[in-house]
């Protein structure tokens, strides 16, 4: 290979290097934000339940205040 042919696959490589280094720091951010939201569903789930059963009558636990 000639050394412009060099010089170029260089370039080349360290690009898609970067580009994969940028990708696979994403997935971080992407599993920190999938389990707050994930938490976030169950909480709301759980006082939507927690909703019906005291508007039917069930006396709520007593950490809600009653």
């Amino acid at each position: 290979m000639d050394p412009k042919q060099n010089e170029k696959l260089r370039k080349v490589q360290a690009s898609y290097r970067k580009k994969k280094i940028r990708y696979r720091s994403k997935g971080d951010v992407s599993r920190t934000w999938t389990l707050a939201v994930g938490a976030g569903v169950l909480i709301m789930f759980f006082l939507l339940i927690m909703s019906v059963l005291f508007d039917i009558g069930v006396p709520l636990p007593s950490f809600f205040g009653r």
